[in-house]
């Protein structure tokens, strides 16, 4: 046979009690035969997805993401001695947990300066603008609108910073660091942590 005849000669057959035979008695449901026979299928055990460790299930859930190890720390930063009155962003690179505070100017991974104020300290605003960073040896941009937290960018990846509890204790958030002739404060804003 070809063509149409072939066709409905192959349909036929395939709904046949010649190329199927009915696996379980009175359900309707038949098997094609595949190469296996009947009595292949027959002798068959039943086996569940649990009692067959080839059988896959339900893949394992992903593993939770490493727990956060470093931070960014920025503090507002104030100067007064003879000279002057100076307000400075300071941006420490820390290990999770660990304060920065009063550590000397000079360990800070990048400095910039503030807006002037004499009372600043006590009630710093968010550090707004771009700065950029080098962080766990990565090039990273801060970024803050001056609205909020802001996030830490490195190699195209968001970190979410948050404030610091002691930013909004008002004048009980500052700490001096040193005194004498030279008065530096400095109060915790924001972190960064991953």
């Amino acid at each position: 046979m070809t063509g149409v005849e072939r066709v409905e000669a192959i349909r036929k057959y395939l709904v046949s009690d010649a190329s199927s035979w009915e696996r379980l008695k009175d359900t309707g449901i038949r098997l094609i035969w595949n190469g296996a026979t009947k009595e292949d299928h027959d002798n068959a055990e039943e086996e569940s997805p649990e009692s067959n460790p080839e059988t896959p299930s339900d893949p394992p859930p992903p593993p939770p993401p490493p727990a956060a190890t470093k931070a960014l720390s920025i503090i507002l930063q104030n100067t007064v001695d003879q000279v002057g009155n100076v307000n400075n962003w300071l941006f420490f690179a820390t290990d999770r947990g660990v304060s920065a505070l009063c550590r000397k100017e000079g360990t800070a991974i990048a400095n910039s300066p503030a807006k002037d104020g004499s009372t600043l300290v006590d009630n710093p605003p968010w550090p707004g603008g771009t700065f950029k960073l080098r962080v766990d040896n990565m090039d990273c941009e801060y970024k803050n609108d001056g609205g909020n937290a802001g996030a830490l960018w490195c190699n195209g990846k968001a970190i979410s910073c948050q404030e610091e509890v002691a930013r909004g204790k008002g004048e009980a958030g500052s700490k001096a660091c040193e005194t004498g002739d030279v008065l530096v404060q400095q109060h915790p804003v924001v972190f960064c942590e991953w």
